[in-house]
């Protein structure tokens, strides 16, 4: 895929998905929340560790490296915020 040929719909529906696995909540919880909702902190409240697959699995999914890309991870900043980094650099 060519860089910003990504569509947002695919790469959030994806998203949502790849945060019920690395979490472990139901899929249908996490994709009832909405998009702002903070990736670590008050939100989903992701683990180190979780952050880690999660990252691992955009890179996996989408060859985005978001570690190299985003050196101060404000990709991590909500759902939305994630989404749409992936959008533009996938």
């Amino acid at each position: 895929m060519s860089p910003g040929a990504a569509d947002a719909a695919e790469v959030e529906d994806w998203l949502r998905g790849a945060l019920a696995e690395v979490t472990g909540l139901p899929r249908a919880e996490v994709s009832a929340l909405p998009a702002d909702t903070p990736l670590l902190g008050d939100g989903l409240a992701l683990t180190s560790l979780a952050g880690v697959h999660l990252l691992a699995a955009v890179r996996t999914h989408w060859d985005v490296d978001v570690a190299l890309l985003d050196l101060g991870l404000d990709s991590l900043e909500s759902i939305a915020a994630l989404r749409d980094f992936i959008t533009t650099h996938a």
